[in-house]
């Protein structure tokens, strides 16, 4: 696996936060500043079109983690 961490020194997020935010329509923003579908697609397309793993680690007040994995062979497994 190819291994990106994407992270930042922000306000961090709760664990509920953490355990929802991969699902669809799930948002802690009102409805009229997006659908919740944005990180629901991204896990999508880096699981199931890429059979890779993209994890989300936070501390409240400290920051978050994204942690995304991608097969180093995918093309040639693919085609296997």
């Amino acid at each position: 696996y190819i291994t990106i961490t994407i992270s930042d020194n922000g306000v961090g997020m709760n664990k509920e936060t953490c355990d929802n935010i991969f699902n669809p329509f799930y948002s802690t923003k009102n409805n009229s500043n997006g659908g919740g579908l944005g990180l629901s697609v991204v896990h999508y397309i880096i699981c199931e079109n890429h059979m890779g793993n993209i994890n989300v680690e936070s501390t409240e007040n400290e920051g978050s983690c994204f942690i995304i994995e991608l097969p180093k062979n995918y093309e040639q497994d693919k085609q296997d």
